[in-house]
C-alpha cells in the first residue's frame, strides 16, 4: 500500500472509531437520562396516588357520617375536596382513572386449567386509583382503595377537573352513595353488561 493510502485508511479508521465512541456515548447518556426520567414519573404519580387516596377517605368519612336522605329520584352533593393536582408530571401529560371494586378481580386470581394455575394475579377487590402518562415513558401507576365500600368513578386529565364529589342520590327508593372525580350532571349505575 503506498503511503498516501494509508494516511487515508488511517484516517477514516480514526474517524469511524470517534463515531462509535460518541454513539455509544450518546446511548448510554439518553438511557441514563430515561431511566432518571421515568423513575422520576413513578414516583410523582405515586405521590399524587396516594394524596388522592387520603382525601378519598376523608371524603368518604364524611359523607358516611351525614344522615341526610334524597327525594326519589334525586341526588345531592354532600361534600367536595378540590384537590390541587399538578398539570403535568415531571413534563408529561398524564390521567387519573378511578376504577370501582369489582368482585369478578378475586375470582380471576383464583384461575386454574386442567388443575394448573397458568397465571397468578394478586388483586384485592377494593377500589382502584390508575395513574398513568399519556405520553413517552409510558408509567403505570395504581393505588388502592381497599376500604371504600360504595363505588368511586370518574376520569381526570393534566389536572383539569380534580374535584372529588361524594353523592347520595336515590333510584326508585333506594338511596346510593358514590364517589366521583370531575364534573357530572347525571349519575348513572351499569346494571347489568349483556
Amino acid at each position: 500500500m503506498a503511503k498516501g493510502q494509508s494516511e487515508i485508511v488511517d484516517t477514516v479508521i480514526a474517524v469511524l472509531f470517534g463515531v462509535v465512541v460518541l454513539i455509544t456515548i450518546s446511548a448510554t447518556a439518553y438511557n441514563l437520562y430515561n431511566t432518571q426520567l421515568s423513575g422520576e414519573v413513578e414516583n410523582n404519580l405515586k405521590q399524587i396516588g396516594v394524596g388522592i387516596s387520603n382525601n378519598i377517605m376523608k371524603l368518604y368519612d364524611t359523607g358516611k357520617q351525614s344522615k341526610y336522605s334524597p327525594g326519589t329520584n334525586q341526588s345531592a352533593k354532600l361534600s367536595e375536596i378540590n384537590l390541587k393536582l399538578p398539570s403535568q408530571v415531571s413534563g408529561r401529560n398524564y390521567e387519573v382513572i378511578f376504577v370501582e371494586a369489582n368482585p369478578i378481580w378475586i375470582q380471576i386470581s383464583n384461575i386454574s386449567i386442567s388443575g394448573l394455575s397458568p397465571a397468578s394475579v394478586i388483586t384485592g377487590p377494593g377500589a382502584k386509583i390508575i395513574l398513568r402518562t399519556t405520553q413517552t415513558p409510558k408509567i403505570t401507576v395504581e393505588q388502592e382503595i381497599p376500604n371504600v365500600d360504595i363505588p368511586i368513578q370518574g376520569k381526570s386529565e393534566n389536572g383539569l377537573n380534580s374535584t372529588l364529589a361524594y353523592y347520595r342520590y336515590s333510584l326508585n327508593g333506594a338511596i346510593k352513595d358514590k364517589i366521583l372525580i370531575g364534573s357530572y350532571d347525571i349519575i348513572v349505575d351499569i346494571v347489568s353488561v349483556s
